[in-house]
Order: structure tokens, then sequence, then C-alpha cells
């Protein structure tokens, strides 16, 4: 990536930025977006309508693009906890039947099947190791009254990227429901929702995809949309427009029906420029370079004597490196002393670089090691 890229963030001027897996930085034209979106209060309400929806739906065709889903499939909603909650409360679960996870997944992954408990669902918590391919595991506690299997398509602590297209077919031939919180990994790698067989996708905007907390989406895949009862219902789920309301509650067609009311319109306005960004760039671009930083950085941290977390194959690889080693607490003090910043996860510093970095970050890290 270039100098101009790295204009889009003038932070990275004063700062080593490592820290996209907690909340990424926002280029200036997504701020841009966002200020001016403020302005869009002083016009009458048909303009106003007229502009957050030409927003929200061009949003929702990008989403569409990076993710290779119809936009018709994607509804824009706050976080990933929300929609994680849309799926588990929508479907119709019941005493015997089972949800399979990973003990080592997000907690957001993890809160939102075990509150099905108390109905009498089992939550079987797939026993796994961090820095360890818990694939086989999980596709092996499957069982006939397995419903759902939710798993993270990038692991938050160790960086693991699962094959989504070989889950995603087991889930397709055992019937199984494929859910998947991607806020780790879309924005940074390839995600196809088609070849991979999910039927359900919720994914934050705050990190890899360069948004302002509280913008995200879910997708739903056809086969699943009919089959997600909705526990809440807002005007905006209606095919009737709300100034002709006559108690009709015919749901809209696609995932749009998922939307109870007004999100954050500075938030889309500037997520909008912000996925402009990631597709004129190119997901497979972006990909590539950040690999090629993950790679670089970690034959850099293992010669300084430090132990990796995890020694996947490359096609394992995500945006994610976590590495621990004597003192790691204080060494992990001394970057942020430095302005290099990055995470501390479970006792081991977490490097997560975007399209904006450079090796010269990388470097620049690896001196204070």
């Amino acid at each position: 990536m270039n100098d101009e890229i790295r204009t889009e963030f003038p932070e990275l001027a004063d700062i080593v930025y490592l820290n996209t897996g907690a909340i990424s930085l926002i280029p200036l034209r997504s701020r841009e977006a966002l200020v001016s979106s403020i302005k869009d209060r002083e016009y009458t309400g048909e303009k106003r309508t007229k502009i957050r929806n030409g927003r929200e739906r061009q949003t929702r065709k990008y989403i569409g693009q990076l993710i290779n889903a119809p936009y018709e499939d994607v509804c824009l909603v706050s976080n990933t906890s929300e929609g994680l909650n849309i799926i588990a409360q929508g479907l119709d679960l019941n005493e015997g039947e089972n949800v399979v996870i990973v003990k080592h997944g997000f907690p957001g992954n993890t809160v939102a099947w075990l509150n099905l408990e108390k109905k009498g669902v089992t939550v079987k918590i797939v026993d796994s190791d961090y820095g360890e391919d818990a694939t086989a595991k999980i596709l092996a506690a499957v069982d006939e009254a397995t419903r759902v299997l939710s798993i993270s398509f990038v692991e938050w602590i160790d960086g693991f990227k699962y094959d989504l297209d070989r889950i995603g077919k087991f889930c397709h031939e055992k019937e199984v429901v494929f859910v998947v919180d991607s806020i780790q990994g879309v924005g940074a790698m390839k995600m196809d929702v088609q070849s991979s067989k999910i039927s359900f996708l919720s994914n934050g905007g705050f990190k890899w995809l360069l948004s302002p907390n509280g913008t995200g989406f879910i997708y739903v895949g056809k086969n699943i949309l009919p089959k997600i009862d909705m526990k809440y219902l807002g005007y905006l789920s209606l095919v009737k427009n709300p100034m002709e309301f006559d108690y009709d509650l015919t749901l809209k067609d696609g995932a749009k029906k998922f939307r109870l009311g007004s999100i954050s319109d500075n938030g889309i306005a500037a997520m909008e420029m912000s996925l402009d960004l990631i597709l004129e760039l190119g997901i497979e671009r972006i990909q590539s370079h950040i690999l090629e930083l993950i790679q670089y950085a970690s034959g850099g941290i293992k010669s300084k004597g430090y132990d990796l977390l995890g020694n996947f194959p490359e096609e394992n690889r995500s945006g994610i490196l976590s590495f621990g080693g004597n003192d790691i607490a204080d060494v992990y003090q001394r970057l942020i002393d430095r302005n290099i910043i990055v995470s501390f996860r479970k006792n081991w510093i977490r490097v997560s670089p975007h399209f904006y970095n450079t090796r010269e970050d990388i470097d620049r890290m690896l001196e204070w090691l």
C-alpha cells in the first residue's frame, strides 16, 4: 500500500497503530461523510429520508459485494451481538436440542447461546486451547440433536481463520444452521457466504470495516429467513408506510424485516465511505498485504525469542498475531509508552495490522521488543 493511502489516516504521523483487532482507525473520507451527514437534519423529512435510504441501500450493496451476497439478504444493525441475538432468539430451539460452540470463542458468540439454556436447550462447548485448530473437535461434537453450529470466522486471541467452506459443507449435509461471527475477518480476509453455505452472519463495523461504533450488519440466507421468528417488531420491519399504518403487520421481504427502527445515520454515512475505500483497494490486495505483514512480524518476533501463539498453515492465518514471553506485561507497557499501539489479551500481546500499516511499522515494534 502506498503513502497516499496513509494520508487517509493522519494519526499515523504520530503513532504506530497495530490494533485493528480492537478498534480501527477511520479514514478521512469517512469522517468527512459523518460530519456532512449531520447537516441532513436541516432538510425536510422527505429529502432527509431519501438521502438516508440511499446511503443505507448503497452500504448494503457494498457489503453484498464484499461477502458475495445479494444486498436484499443484508440488514444493517448496531453491533455483532444484536445480530447474534436475532438468530439465537429467533430460531425455534427446544428442550433436548443443542447448539455447538467453541470454548475459546469470543464471549459475544457464547452468551447469546448460553441464554437459551433456560429453555432447556443444551449448549455444547467444544474444549480447545488457544493456538489449536479445533475444527475436527467441532465437527465431531455435532450429533442428531444439533440444530446450530456457531463459530467465529477468525478467532479473537490467536487469529486462527477457519475453513468456512469445509464447515459450511458439513453443516449443509447435516441440515445444521451455520452461524458465523465474522467481525475479526470481514474487511481483511476474503469472505464468500455462498461458497461457505453460511446460514447467518453477524458483523460489527468498528474493526476491519473502518467504521464507527454502533454500525454493523447481518447476512440472512434465504434458506433460513422463514425460520427466524421476529421476537421484536418495529415499524421499519413492515411493508406499510408508517404514515399509512393501518395495523397491518405484513413484514418486508428479505433481511430488511429485521430493522426495528432508526440506527445511526451518521455511522452509516461513514461506513458507506469506508466500504467504498475497501472495495476500491480490493479485498484480495488487502488480504495479501496483511498476511505479508503478519508473516514478516512472525519472523521478527521469533528472532527476538518470543513465543508465537499458534503456528498455523498459511490458509489459516489472518490479520491477528499474538505472542508471549517473560515479563510480557512489561513489554506491552514499553510498546504503549512509545506510541506503538497493540492489545494485551489473556497475557498475550496481540498485533493486528490493516492495509494502512507498513513493514516500517512492524520494524518500529520489533525495535522495542
